[in-house]
């Protein structure tokens, strides 16, 4: 068995003329389908003929691969292919024991075997390529993320983009593409499955507008611009200050857009309604379907001419949120896992001058699940620009978090649940 380490350029190329045969039939294949389809063009369902699973329950069962319906196989079956026409492709969070098992079979020692939890990390082989992945594209894919709010025809938002893009290109310019700024941890909702822990919270908090301005204006000499400034503390119009905090955000320069989440099922007031109309503004909604409620919400917003976005067909996965403890998984897993991570790029959870590498790093810490200092930065107020710059961009660029080891976000083994209650 000859593992390979490469991206998903090289990944394609190596097996442009070899069938697939995909080990683990859970979600990964799926994932691996809509990344090739959406980055590549590439139809996976060209290149698979095959589909094994340790799981003697799935054995014989179909499985769907885009167009071709398989039969799941034991991994037995794998000793029978021409390995010199074909090649194996791990689409499980269980790649290393898979690894192991495979290295075991000796009819396998020509097969070519490639793990997608590894070929995904194409961008973070180089520090490179993770400073364009972490910073300078994640700052891109928030800024298009707005756009799809924003009220104005195609060719106006390339401009936009293509403003902003120049902006974030020049050598030296410094962009912290989101923070997400803690304000309260109050919400309307307490759903069951919350990723955000609201059903664990024993003790409420609640940040004075006045102190998350300035510890935010510390954090800001840092950088050039902040694309998304983003209130997503529990139910953000919850806020009791949220007026005084939306008219610094909007005036602030450095601040490119400001992003409220919310569940749909309270009306902002008058006052705040008018701020909301500002461009820079827009509001995220996920559609737990609270119904009449909601589209009174969305009505209001429709008539200040206020511009948002709704998440629909959400899936929610069992992040094992109402027993949270310490994994056992090896670091080198929980790695690749944080590796793979979207929350370690986009959600940077600021408060009382820490800016925590992901959300559920923040909520765990709080909740007293488990403390680290490894797992954000403190900003002084003793610090020069280029040191708070200095401390963003190692935060960013981090490879791992001892949150991990609580944390299954990026845990594709683990079910879905029912969204919203």
């Amino acid at each position: 068995m000859r593992f390979m380490h490469c991206g998903r350029e090289e990944f394609l190329k190596r097996t442009e003329n070899r069938r697939l045969v995909l080990f683990g039939a859970s979600v990964q294949p799926h994932e691996v389908e809509l990344d090739l389809r959406e980055k590549f063009g590439v139809e996976l369902s060209d290149y698979v003929d095959g589909i094994v699973d340790n799981g003697a329950k799935k054995w014989g069962t179909d499985f769907s691969v885009g167009s071709n319906t398989l039969k799941i196989e034991s991994p037995a079956a794998l000793r029978k292919k021409d390995w010199s026409k074909a090649a194996i492709l791990i689409t499980s969070r269980f790649y290393l024991e898979i690894i192991k098992q495979l290295d075991a079979m000796p009819e396998l020692c020509e097969a070519e075997v490639y793990a997608w939890p590894c070929v995904i990390l194409d961008m973070e082989l180089t520090p490179e390529g993770k400073y364009e992945r972490r910073i300078t594209g994640e700052a891109i894919k928030q800024y298009n993320d707005y756009l799809k709010a924003v009220r104005c025809d195609n060719e106006k938002k390339e401009q936009m983009l293509s403003a902003v893009r120049e902006k974030i290109s020049a050598p030296g310019y410094r962009v912290l593409p989101r923070v997400v700024l803690m304000h309260s941890n109050i919400c309307t909702l307490h759903c069951k499955y919350c990723c955000d822990l609201i059903p664990q919270v024993k003790k409420t908090y609640y940040i004075r507008a006045d102190e998350i301005i300035k510890n935010l204006q510390l954090l800001l000499t840092g950088v050039d611009m902040c694309v998304s400034a983003d209130l997503t503390d529990g139910e953000g119009l919850l806020y009791r200050e949220l007026d005084t905090l939306l008219e610094f955000l909007l005036n602030e320069d450095k601040i490119e857009t400001v992003l409220l989440m919310s569940n749909g099922t309270v009306i902002p007031k008058e006052s705040t309604l008018n701020l909301m109309r500002h461009p820079k503004f827009w509001i995220n909604f996920s559609d737990y379907g609270v119904g009449e409620k909601f589209q009174a919400v969305r009505d209001k917003l429709n008539a200040y001419d206020i511009q948002y976005t709704v998440n629909e067909s959400l899936v929610w996965k069992d992040f094992g949120v109402h027993d949270l403890k310490k994994r056992e998984e090896s670091r080198e897993l929980l790695r690749y896992e944080f590796l793979r991570c979207c929350n370690k790029m986009c959600s940077k959870a600021y408060i009382d001058r820490k800016l925590y590498a992901c959300m559920p790093a923040f909520r765990m810490s709080n909740l007293g699940i488990y403390q680290s200092d490894k797992d954000y930065i403190q900003i002084n107020e003793t610090d020069t620009p280029s040191e708070i710059w200095e401390k963003i961009v190692n935060l960013c660029m981090i490879n791992y978090i001892d949150a991990c080891d609580y944390c299954n976000f990026e845990n594709t083994g683990v079910p879905f649940v029912p969204i919203g209650n």
